[in-house]
């Protein structure tokens, strides 16, 4: 599977469990990101960034700062981590208001495994707060 089919699964899980969010597609500029976001009156704070290359999906996840713990993202049951660009790996942000996840084809991930999708509704909850829709 290649890194842009890791990155198309991603996306269709999300569609799945979370219908309300909105993909903005790949540009001309940008032809390998697609960025994921709930439209509000506010402003349309992304939730996710996902970006591939030849070897690595990346997706950043953006939460209300301080609401997600190690605990919880190591719920998720991806190897915790520092990223070292050779291995799958989940890890809270220094600032703590994201989570960055690399996929790298040989470490895939299950992207329908409950913990992982349990991770991702506990995740979602934060960034609505952040953007304030809850």
């Amino acid at each position: 599977m290649s890194t842009k089919e890791i990155a198309a699964e991603f996306v269709q899980t999300i569609q799945t469990h979370f219908p309300n969010v909105k993909f903005k597609q790949p540009t001309e500029n940008r032809s390998n990101r697609i960025s994921i976001y709930v439209p509000n009156s506010k402003r349309n704070k992304r939730w996710m960034q996902v970006d591939w290359n030849k070897t690595v999906v990346n997706i950043a996840m953006d939460h209300l700062k301080g609401e997600i713990s190690k605990e919880t993202v190591e719920s998720s049951e991806i190897p915790y981590g520092k990223l070292d660009g050779n291995h799958t790996r989940i890890i809270l942000a220094d600032n703590d208001d994201a989570v960055k996840l690399s996929i790298f084809i040989n470490e895939p991930v299950d992207f329908k495994n409950q913990k992982f999708i349990g991770f991702l509704k506990e995740h979602f909850e934060s960034y609505l707060r952040r953007v304030g829709e809850t």
